[in-house]
C-alpha cells in the first residue's frame, strides 16, 4: 500500500514542480493528465480509494476503541460510585443501630 501511495505523491510532486509550486495550477495539471491518460487514471483512482478505505477503517476502528475505553471508565465510575453508596447507607445503618441501643438502654 505505500508503495501505491508513493506513486500518487509522485504524481502530485511532478505536478508542483511543473507548475513552479503553484498548488491551484497543479490541481489543474493533474486532472488534465489523468484526463489524457485514462490508464492512468483508473489506477490512481484504485490507489486513492484503497487510501481512503483504509483511512477510513483506521479511523473507524480508533471510534470505536475510544467507544470501549468510554464506556470501561463509565462503568468503574458506576462502579466506584455504587460502593460509595452502599458504604454511606452500612454507615448510617451502623450508626441508627448505635443510636437505637443507646436510646434503649438509657429508657430500661
Amino acid at each position: 500500500m505505500a508503495d501505491a501511495y508513493e506513486s500518487v505523491r509522485e504524481f502530485v510532486r511532478r505536478a508542483l514542480a511543473a507548475s513552479q509550486g503553484d498548488w491551484n495550477a497543479a490541481e489543474l495539471l493533474c486532472h488534465q493528465w489523468l484526463a489524457a491518460d485514462p490508464e492512468l487514471k483508473a489506477q490512481m483512482a484504485q490507489t486513492c480509494l484503497e487510501w481512503v478505505l483504509r483511512n477510513a477503517i483506521t479511523a473507524e476502528g480508533r471510534r470505536q476503541q475510544q467507544r470501549e475505553a468510554e464506556q470501561l471508565r463509565e462503568a468503574r465510575e458506576v462502579g466506584e460510585q455504587e460502593r460509595e453508596i452502599k458504604h454511606t447507607v452500612e454507615q448510617l445503618l451502623k450508626d441508627l443501630r448505635g443510636q437505637e441501643g443507646g436510646h434503649q438502654q438509657t429508657s430500661s
